[in-house]
C-alpha cells in the first residue's frame, strides 16, 4: 500500500530535507504516490519542521488505521431508478427505504417533498409504528409552498394518524428567493441514527418506481446521527413544528 512504502520512505529521516524528500519519491515510481509524497513533504516543512521522520511514520501509519476502522464502521450503497446500463452496482431505489423502514427499532425520521400513491410504503410505516418506533414525518404542505405543491402530501398517509407525528416547514419562517419563498425539498429517511438514506426521489409511486432517481444508503459511521440531530434541533428551536 502506498501510505506504507511512503510511511517506511520517511521513517529515521531527520527531518523534511531535500535529500529525504528525494529518496521518498524514488520510493514509487507511480504519479499518484509521487503526488502524495511531495504533498506531505510540503506540510511537513511547513508546519512541524522540526519532527524527525519518526513522527511522521507514526501519524502515517495511525491515519491509516483510523481510516480502515471507519470504513469498516460505515457502508455506502448506491440507489438508482431509471435506465439500466450495466456499469453501475446499484439497488433499485424502491428497495431502500423499506429496508430502512424495517431496520428501525426505536425511531425513523422520514423527509418528502411530495407523496402520494404509495401504499406500501405507507403500510411498512404503520407497521413500524404498530412495533413501537416513534415515526416522525416532516412533510410540506400545499398552503406553506405557496401553491407549488398542488396535493397533501400528508394525505398519503391517513393510516399514520394518531401513530406518528406529522410536521412542516411554515412559510412564513422561509426566506424570499426573489419573488418566490424558499421551498422544503429535501428527502430522506434516517433510521435510530444508524442508518440514512438520502435521494432525489419522492415518496411517489413514481419516484421509487419509474423515475430517474439517485440516493445513498448510509449505515454506520457519523453521517446518520448528525442527519438526525440536524431535524431534532430544527423541531426543538421551532423551525420545524408540528401539525396537526
Amino acid at each position: 500500500m502506498l501510505v506504507n512504502q511512503l510511511a517506511q520512505s520517511v521513517d529515521h529521516e531527520p527531518g523534511p530535507t531535500a535529500a529525504a524528500r528525494s529518496r521518498a519519491v524514488a520510493k514509487n515510481p507511480s504519479a499518484n504516490y509521487r503526488r502524495h509524497a511531495t504533498v506531505l513533504f510540503d506540510a511537513w516543512a511547513g508546519s512541524c519542521p522540526d519532527l524527525v521522520g519518526d513522527g511522521v511514520a507514526v501519524a502515517l501509519q495511525a491515519a491509516l488505521a483510523t481510516t480502515k476502522d471507519l470504513r469498516e464502521l460505515q457502508s455506502v450503497e448506491i440507489a438508482w431508478t431509471g435506465p439500466a446500463t450495466g456499469l453501475l452496482v446499484a439497488r433499485a431505489t424502491r428497495e431502500a427505504p423499506i429496508e430502512v423502514i424495517r431496520s428501525a427499532k426505536r425511531s425513523l425520521i422520514c423527509l418528502s417533498y411530495a407523496a402520494y400513491k404509495n401504499e406500501l410504503i405507507q403500510d411498512e410505516l404503520a407497521a413500524a409504528a404498530k412495533r413501537g418506533v416513534e415515526v416522525m414525518l416532516i412533510l410540506d404542505t400545499t398552503a406553506d409552498s405557496k401553491g407549488a405543491l398542488t396535493m397533501e402530501a400528508r394525505s398519503a398517509f391517513e393510516a399514520l394518524e394518531g401513530a406518528a407525528s406529522f410536521y412542516a416547514w411554515p412559510g412564513d419562517l422561509r426566506p424570499d428567493v426573489g419573488n418566490q419563498k424558499a421551498k422544503f425539498h429535501a428527502k430522506a429517511m434516517i433510521a435510530d441514527r444508524e442508518v440514512a438514506f438520502v435521494t432525489s426521489a419522492n415518496l411517489t409511486g413514481a419516484a421509487i418506481n419509474s423515475n430517474i432517481e439517485l440516493g445513498l444508503v448510509v449505515r454506520g459511521g457519523p453521517v446518520p446521527e448528525q442527519l438526525e440531530t440536524q431535524i431534532r434541533s430544527l423541531i426543538a428551536s421551532d423551525i420545524l413544528r408540528r401539525v396537526t
